[in-house]
């Protein structure tokens, strides 16, 4: 396994050392309808006491609300460069959404884990199963759509209004959105329904990982990491505004697909503002969606689906292999590296490492050769500092972690 090395910032030198396994034991991510309600209820319990506790890595912040933040980072951009041709993380929109992901939710789950001290493992939403959907959005689990009379806030379940308040707001256009609460209006556009058995198992055939350009426009015939996201070649157009955040300029009469789908359809459309713009549900507000813990759910099944992929593709890797700076196999993923977690796509490739694995299967047995390939525009990427054949997700470090009152 790997074996890392991490100081949060809010860590003091008289705190104890903490060591994390993450490989014992081995964690079984289930689907959302077969929880126990024990499960359901432990779940539920760590995520709440993950909101209540506070961060060590950034002061001021719950452990909960730092992986908003962490996500939020990945919409922040260079206003000088407003076509985004500079190197940045393209953790969305990019080569890096799959292992980005895969590390966030598993970092995600080991938090869980912490602050509960229970074998915690992220349930999937299956989304192409009725009975899935039915059992996340469950008083019990996830709690249901938003009350209409009610600006669309979520009164339901655990996550309800006046229970989760939410810290951190969206910025640029998404700002005409932010509210303290979990809005949804389920299926009530920009998707309407969910991806079916078919479409996923059309994602499942694409042959590459992924293919030049390496983003929105990859064409997801052949690039599954875009077909698995979601986005349809030229549909989509992404620019930096003046303030620094990533825009999109979506095409209204293509609709998102798979995992974009499954966030359109979540959130919603909410209401309009005085120009005219839609107010987005809290999973539409892509930069702090992770505000609504369904979005946890929904990436365990985006991970359970690259791994399916992987169990039939074993030895096709993550692309690009080197040449697109911050993006490449070995380049350390942020913004984890500046937490001290430094790990790079390639190192979370296989499952078994990380110490997890799916009730539906999937993943390589083994590690394989990557693939000769050529270097983009004749660079290389840099070598991951990690020792070969440890955890990537394992960070030895500070850990104390205080409850926020």
């Amino acid at each position: 396994m790997l074996i890392l090395a991490a100081l949060p910032a809010s860590a003091r030198p008289n705190e104890a050392r903490q060591s994390v396994d993450l490989s014992e034991p081995m964690l079984v991510r289930k689907d959302a309808k077969d929880l126990s309600a024990k499960e359901k209820r432990d779940f539920v319990n760590a995520v709440l006491k993950l909101k209540a506790t506070a961060s060590p890595f950034r002061s001021g912040l719950s452990y909960y609300d730092q992986f908003v933040v962490w996500h939020q980072s990945l919409m922040s951009c260079d206003p000088s460069d407003p076509t985004m041709k500079m190197p940045m993380m393209m953790g969305h929109a990019g080569p890096a959404f799959l292992p980005w992901h895969r590390l966030y939710v598993r970092l995600f789950e080991r938090a869980l884990q912490q602050v509960s001290h229970r074998p915690i493992a992220v349930p999937y939403w299956d989304w192409s199963d009725p009975a899935s959907t039915a059992a996340v959005f469950s008083p019990d689990l996830m709690g249901g759509t938003g009350d209409p009379s009610k600006g669309f806030a979520v009164t339901t379940g655990p996550f309800r209004q006046g229970k989760w308040k939410l810290t951190i707001m969206p910025q640029g256009r998404e700002a005409n959105s932010a509210t303290e609460y979990i809005t949804r209006n389920v299926g009530a556009g920009p998707a309407e329904s969910l991806p079916k058995a078919s479409d996923i198992r059309t994602a499942l055939t694409a042959p590459r990982y992924d293919v030049a350009p390496y983003s929105q426009d990859s064409d997801p015939r052949v690039s599954f990491r875009n077909a698995l996201e979601g986005f349809f070649p030229g549909a989509v157009k992404m620019s930096c505004s003046q303030e620094g955040v990533m825009e999109s300029d979506f095409d209204p009469s293509v609709p998102p697909t798979m995992h974009n789908q499954a966030h359109a359809w979540v959130g919603g459309f909410v209401g309009f503002t005085e120009q005219g713009l839609p107010r987005l549900g809290t999973m539409l507000q892509i930069s702090v969606s992770p505000n609504d813990p369904v979005f946890f759910l929904n990436h365990s099944n985006v991970d359970r689906l690259w791994a399916q992929w992987q169990a039939t593709h074993c030895g096709i890797t993550y692309e690009p292999a080197s040449g697109f700076p911050m993006n490449s196999a070995g380049d350390n993923m942020q913004p984890f590296d500046q937490a001290g977690i430094k790990v790079s796509p390639s190192q979370v490739e296989y499952l078994r490492p990380l110490g997890y694995r799916y009730d539906t299967g999937g993943g390589c047995k083994e590690k394989r050769p990557r693939p000769a390939q050529g270097p983009a525009e004749g660079q290389q990427s840099p070598p991951a500092s990690v020792k070969p054949g440890a955890d990537p997700t394992r960070h030895e470090g500070h850990q104390h972690v205080h409850e926020l009152h």
